[in-house]
């Protein structure tokens, strides 16, 4: 830790740093890609968890994402010195990360914990990451439901983890990854995770849903 407090993190995949705000309760993130996220409300007894988690991706997706209100920002400014700046731009990131957020809820923590036992396999991909796919053989059946798209019409949808669906919003896995090809569909939740689906049956009733984590 240096003097602003800020955690580097060179060993993993996603997180390149982090830091927190003890006065206002605020952490703050710093991805691999450069985006930088601030969640609220965060108890210091998580932060200092995380600062000893062994892997903080793995920790970040199970304990902070989708359990705390946050915003997303530009300016590089971790810790104590933080001054937050209500402006224009930030309303509009966070009106554009409302989809982020219900991505991001279907990542149940009990759940995700469960399913941290359950791995389906390892794979080393092209970038000599580990990618670790978590699912299980449960077959999940398709329903027909209104979509929440502009035009009424209806979609085939299915539950994963307590949370809706859509087939369609899961991309073609044609012209990914290697190690994606024997999957149907690939939901991208952030740089280093995502959902990823496959057909169970040619009458198409039942798919089954795995969540993967790059460098785990």
């Amino acid at each position: 830790m240096n003097e602003k407090g800020i955690i580097l993190t060179p060993d993993s995949a996603g997180i390149k740093k982090f830091g927190y705000n003890s006065r206002e309760h605020i952490l703050t993130v710093q991805f691999r890609d450069d985006s930088i996220y601030d969640y609220y409300e965060v108890p210091q007894l998580k932060y200092e968890e995380m600062r000893k988690a062994t892997d903080k991706d793995l920790f970040m997706l199970i304990y902070i994402k989708g359990h705390f209100r946050y915003d997303k920002r530009q300016r590089e400014i971790f810790g104590d010195e933080f001054q937050k700046e209500k402006t224009a731009d930030q309303i509009l990131q966070r009106e554009q990360l409302k989809e982020m957020d219900r991505m991001l809820d279907a990542l149940d923590a009990a759940e995700m914990r469960k399913k941290c036992n359950q791995i389906y396999k390892e794979i080393e991909n092209e970038n000599d990451n580990i990618i670790t796919i978590y699912g299980t053989n449960e077959f999940i059946p398709l329903y027909i439901t209104d979509s929440t798209c502009d035009e009424p019409c209806q979609e085939d949808a299915f539950e994963y983890n307590g949370q809706e669906y859509f087939i369609s919003q899961f991309s073609p896995i044609k012209n990914k990854s290697e190690w994606m090809q024997e999957f149907d569909g690939h939901w991208r939740i952030s740089e280093f995770c995502g959902i990823l689906i496959k057909i169970c049956d040619e009458d198409h009733d039942h798919i089954r849903a795995f969540t993967y984590i790059t460098g785990v």
